[in-house]
């Protein structure tokens, strides 16, 4: 054979095994699996449940107990009578809360990515813990004051951890019901324990606070190791992951001014900032309005507050599942009308 015809042959050999390799019948090719496509049709991520990790559920346990607190808190007896001082002075007991729950609202998206939910737990319990130990030593006025003012920083920083925590969980309007019902307990049973030591047992109005001062060590405890592993790191990488890569970054300014939702923002800010006014001053005001306005015996102008606070705690359990059932648009006009029927005539009332 030439030395071309064996060139020849040896070139369509090769060409031949290239030929096989690129065809189907390769056993890499056919049997390889194909990648994986985003179809866009996947499932969401699966949110977590109150006892979805099981941990969750102590988490869910801690929240309600430092919501329990924040209803203990919202209540203060016998302060005018204790410094002698007149009504427009003791209303700054009720107002000075305000002061730290506006600064936990300027502080709070930074410490929650600095320091992420176990430092705010931390921190809520901390205010609160300190803030009962100073009301137990009944200082000067001005003290109690700004006492009162840190524990509404604890308030407004438990208050805004544990609502959007639980927000983000499975079933979360009716958790949340839960959550602010158990803010309904703490204030049944504040003035139960209060009335119950300064009326009936002719304790100085402070010995309350020892109770407070217990509830408020509980709940930096609990909340603490429930939110251990909850770091700053932990909670931005948890809003990263939640982002995703899709979602265009937005600015707060934005968020407020320009988006169709920030007319539901503006307005749902505003009924909240009327409705947990109104809240938390009858809740703790009534007391000092029955004694020295209805002229009512001590007891029974505490049990007024009880019957207010049940009030509110049995419908923020019940509501939830009806809100649900009638939607949020008519389950809010259908729960207001009871209070425009009730606080619209009394306004105009006379106290005599």
């Amino acid at each position: 054979m030439s030395s071309q015809q064996a060139s020849a042959t040896h070139d369509a050999a090769a060409g031949a095994a290239e030929k096989a390799t690129d065809s189907p019948a390769s056993t890499k090719e056919v049997f390889a699996p194909a990648p994986a496509q985003d179809t866009g049709n996947d499932p969401p991520p699966m949110h977590e449940a109150w006892n979805r990790p099981g941990t969750n559920a102590f988490r869910v346990f801690s929240c309600f107990w430092s919501l329990l607190n924040l209803g203990a808190f919202d209540s203060a007896y016998g302060l005018q009578k204790a410094y002698n001082v007149n009504y427009i002075t003791v209303s700054l007991m009720f107002l000075s809360p305000l002061v730290g729950y506006v600064a936990s609202g300027v502080l709070n998206t930074r410490l929650h990515n600095a320091v992420g939910q176990r430092g705010l737990a931390v921190l809520c319990g901390g205010a609160h813990v300190l803030s009962a130990v100073i009301n137990v030593v009944h200082p000067p006025f001005p003290v109690l004051v700004a006492s009162f003012m840190l524990g509404g920083l604890g308030n407004g920083l438990a208050d805004a951890a544990w609502n959007a925590w639980i927000g983000n969980l499975e079933r979360s309007n009716e958790l949340l019901g839960f959550l602010h019902a158990a803010y309904g307990v703490g204030g049944i049973f504040s003035p139960l324990i209060a009335t119950a030591m300064i009326a009936r047992a002719s304790l100085p109005w402070y010995t309350y606070y020892y109770v407070v001062l217990g509830i408020s060590l509980i709940e930096l405890l609990v909340l603490t190791s429930a939110f251990w592993n909850h770091t700053g790191s932990h909670y931005r990488d948890e809003m990263a992951s939640s982002q995703g890569t899709n979602i265009q970054s937005v600015s707060m300014r934005k968020t407020l001014t320009t988006l169709p939702e920030a007319r539901i923002a503006w307005l749902s800010a505003l009924f909240v900032l009327v409705y947990i006014g109104v809240e938390v001053s009858v809740g703790g005001w009534v007391v000092e309005f029955m004694l020295h306005v209805r002229k009512g015996p001590a007891f029974a102008s505490g049990m007024c507050a009880t019957g207010y606070w049940l009030g509110m705690t049995v419908g923020r359990i019940v509501l939830p599942f009806v809100t649900n059932l009638i939607g949020p648009k008519i389950g809010v006009s259908v729960s207001r009308s009871p209070c425009l029927h009730h606080d619209g005539p009394s306004a105009f009332r006379s106290s005599d």
